[in-house]
């Protein structure tokens, strides 16, 4: 009986990191939950690899999980890790997410692998409750459509 509840455990654990792979290609077009860039609306002056990657909500210890993540783009996931980034002609933002921020985010925009209790099982410390810090960043983020440039629904 122990050798089937082992390989069931083996077959959850492919299933979920099968998952936390392929969050890129099972979203029908990949985009910044952040600040809605896609992969083509590259910043002018960027010239690093422009990518939407995994960014986790959670990190220590890190988890191959869905549930641990959301999807930045390559500026928003710099900014989210503390650096500092000008570019010519581009307004640098002044609002980097909270780890609150990327709760409501994972709730808003992956609603099906949004699970609190988990990933508080999975933080070193509380996490705070899921919520935007700003109305105008709720009216901002709920009024954005995935893959729409960020500049142009800006109010």
């Amino acid at each position: 009986m122990g050798r089937f509840n082992d390989t069931e455990a083996q077959s959850e654990a492919k299933v979920i990191h099968q998952e936390y792979k392929n969050i890129l290609v099972n979203i029908a077009t990949p985009w910044c939950f952040w600040c809605g860039r896609g992969l083509e609306h590259r910043p002018n002056g960027w010239f690093a690899p422009w990518l939407i990657e995994r960014a986790h909500i959670v990190n220590k210890p890190r988890v191959e999980d869905r549930r641990a993540v959301i999807l930045l783009c390559s500026w928003c996931h710099k900014v989210q890790h503390g650096e500092q980034l000008v570019l010519p002609g581009v307004k640098p933002s002044d609002l980097r997410p909270s780890l609150s921020n990327m709760l409501w985010l994972k709730k808003y925009f992956d609603p099906e692998y949004y699970d609190w209790n988990w990933l508080n099982r999975h933080s070193v410390g509380q996490l705070p409750a899921a919520r935007c810090s700003r109305i105008a960043l709720a009216n901002y983020c709920s009024r954005r459509q995935p893959g729409t440039n960020p500049e142009s629904i800006r109010a």
